[in-house]
């Protein structure tokens, strides 16, 4: 592992109905395109859990209880996915940045998701809590 690891949040939001809230990647340039979970950067001074509130909240408009599940580390990252449901709860995303947020069909994703998304969805729609780490000895997710 390198001296400078980056580390992120990312968050997979499920309702009773099936479905999973994803993000339409603009930047950076791997993952234009594609679908990733909703997240960012954790900022000097945040934990992790922080983290997490406010990236959902900036890029989705909403404020959560989040559990995370796993933690995936590579040579330079560093990656706290965390889990949280809506319940029966009736509640509209948001789209708040230039990256689309919208619902997914958990049964029926689309191809141009992230290749990890197929087994971190399974993952994190799991009805017990688990948390997991993953070392990822690939220098790109």
């Amino acid at each position: 592992m390198s001296d400078k690891v980056t580390k992120y949040v990312a968050g997979l939001l499920f309702d009773d109905k099936g479905y999973v809230a994803l993000i339409s990647k603009t930047h950076p340039l791997w993952q234009k395109g594609k679908l990733n979970g909703i997240g960012g950067h954790i900022e000097e001074g945040e934990t992790p859990q922080q983290a997490m509130i406010r990236e959902f909240s900036e890029e989705a408009g909403l404020i959560l209880n989040w559990r995370k599940f796993v933690i995936v580390r590579g040579d330079n990252y560093e990656v706290h996915w965390f889990t949280s449901r809506l319940g029966n709860k009736n509640v509209d995303i948001c789209t708040m940045t230039d990256e689309s947020v919208r619902w997914y069909l958990v049964d029926k994703l689309p191809e141009n998701i992230l290749p990890s998304l197929r087994w971190l969805i399974p993952m994190a729609d799991y009805k017990f809590e688990l948390i997991g780490e993953i070392v990822h000895e690939s220098p790109t997710c």
